[in-house]
């Protein structure tokens, strides 16, 4: 903000040089004395309205941010998404965990803690019977539980999110895994949707770190 301070005119400044008028405290003076001493006024409040001025600190620079990441509105960092699509069908095992994606995660180095978005959708071809699906991190946590009940043989897609209470140390790597289980065998997921209904997705694991603090 810039603050201009007009100073009086020459012709009112003359007419005050021709005058006198008589100041309490210090007797009566002329003209030319108000005169100066309203122009030293002038130039002492211009003097210390430029020193608050420069005592004001120049707005920061935002720190940059880290690569590879953005930051949102509310503060919260989030680093590029770790993306991988099924690239062929995979058959599920009866009753047993079965490795559908893996997607290897590095946390950025910035920050002092992360946790992790983590979302997937998957595409089965399923019997009459209990579909599951469920991701590990590697470190003993599990993630996004899901599971469909088939009344009747078809196509199906199970799909997944969660946003980890488990946290991640700045710089470290994690693997996440998706797997599925159900309880009949002849059940496989599909790289994308199976009937002709004019659907174009795909089956995916997608994990984004997200930094808290």
């Amino acid at each position: 903000m810039t603050v201009k301070i007009t100073r009086p005119s020459i012709p009112y400044l003359e007419a005050i040089r021709r005058s006198s008028i008589f100041v309490p405290g210090q007797g009566k003076m002329q003209g030319h004395q108000i005169a100066e001493a309203l122009d030293n006024v002038v130039q002492w409040t211009t003097s210390q309205l430029k020193a608050v001025q420069d005592s004001i600190p120049s707005p920061s620079t935002p720190a940059s941010s880290a690569p590879a990441t953005t930051q949102s509105s509310g503060g919260i960092w989030m680093a590029q998404p770790t993306r991988v699509v099924l690239a062929s069908s995979v058959g599920i095992t009866q009753n047993a965990l079965t490795q559908i994606l893996k997607a290897v995660v590095n946390f950025p180095a910035s920050g002092a803690t992360w946790c992790a978005d983590i979302r997937y959708a998957m595409f089965a071809v399923v019997g009459a019977n209990v579909l599951g699906t469920e991701v590990h991190d590697g470190q003993g946590n599990v993630f996004a539980v899901a599971q469909r009940n088939s009344n009747g043989s078809g196509e199906e897609c199970i799909t997944g999110s969660e946003l980890s209470a488990t946290t991640y140390a700045p710089g470290s790597q994690a693997t996440f895994t998706l797997y599925a289980t159900c309880n009949v065998s002849g059940t496989s997921a599909y790289p994308n949707e199976q009937i002709s209904m004019g659907l174009t997705g795909v089956s995916f694991l997608s994990i984004t770190p997200i930094r808290i603090a």
